[in-house]
């Protein structure tokens, strides 16, 4: 199959890359200009297709910031079959996200670095045994995570005291933090 050239206009369908099976998930189209707005993706829509990812073995860095990308079960990220052991940061912020798996960071043995800043709608994080140290607040924030319900750090390496003030005027019905490290202090 030879690769078409990608056409950059909005009413045409652009493939965000191509491989000898086909486009990576459903085909990704460009959105048309109009207002701007920092919270508004200009760039692709579509959903990533969690196969065709993990064929990228060699990738060290992943950008797809500033889209409307989905998971392909509608909203939730993709749980990859195989690792990609060298990929040391993740920029999926702005994006149209849900849900991050358990088992989502599994594929990620190497990674250093993630954004998932301003995923409006994201629900639900699961972050469990990835040697998260320390307790992470910012994710009972309600401005960076408006409609975040479920938290889970399970089997991380946090220490300390929760905040007071975490979760305050948040969403967040269930929060797992099973197996946590205890400080000196015995919070």
């Amino acid at each position: 199959m030879t690769p078409r050239p990608c056409n950059p206009s909005p009413t045409q369908p652009a493939p965000l890359s191509r491989s000898a099976g086909g486009e990576i998930g459903r085909p990704l189209r460009r959105r048309r200009p109009r207002h701007l707005h920092p919270r508004q993706p200009l760039g692709l829509v579509g959903w990533l297709h969690a196969p065709d990812l993990s064929k990228l073995t060699f990738l060290a860095e992943l950008d797809l910031g500033f889209n409307a990308l989905t998971g392909q079960t509608g909203g939730d990220l993709p749980l990859l079959p195989a690792p990609l052991q060298h990929l040391r940061a993740l920029d999926l912020r702005s994006n149209r996200f849900l849900d991050v798996p358990d088992g989502f960071f599994a594929a990620f043995p190497a990674l250093e670095t993630i954004n998932l800043d301003d995923n409006p709608r994201l629900w639900s994080f699961s972050a469990n045994n990835i040697s998260l140290s320390p307790f992470p607040d910012y994710l009972g924030s309600t401005a960076a995570f408006p409609a975040l319900e479920s938290l889970s750090l399970a089997r991380n390496a946090l220490h300390g005291a929760i905040p007071a003030g975490f979760g305050s005027n948040s969403n967040i019905k269930f929060l797992d933090l099973v197996a946590r490290a205890q400080s000196s202090r015995g919070a």
